[in-house]
């Protein structure tokens, strides 16, 4: 049987070798904006409308960040980093 420290150490290791696989397979892969955790569909829905809004004006790099603010600027429960913090764009940018 596993402590509670013990099972949180073995999640922590799982999600870093997640980490390490996505930036082995980043050279040469299209950009994809992902999520390090499981989010809300309404606040993913907003942040890809905003993405999506700000590619109009940007390149992809560039587009996450703004996004990310105007969700943080907006009132309500989605103002929370919870619900755009983690959104990462992994792949060649170029």
């Amino acid at each position: 049987m596993l402590t509670y420290g013990e099972a949180v150490f073995l999640r922590q290791l799982r999600e870093l070798r997640v980490i390490r696989k996505i930036r082995a397979k980043d050279a040469g892969t299209p950009p994809v904006l992902a999520s390090l955790w499981v989010v809300n569909d309404r606040s993913a829905g907003i942040l890809m409308h905003n993405f999506y809004g700000q590619l109009r004006q940007a390149d992809k790099a560039t587009a996450v960040m703004p996004a990310q603010r105007r969700m943080g600027a907006r009132s309500g429960p989605h103002a929370h980093p919870y619900f755009w913090a983690p959104f990462v764009l992994v792949g060649q940018m170029n």
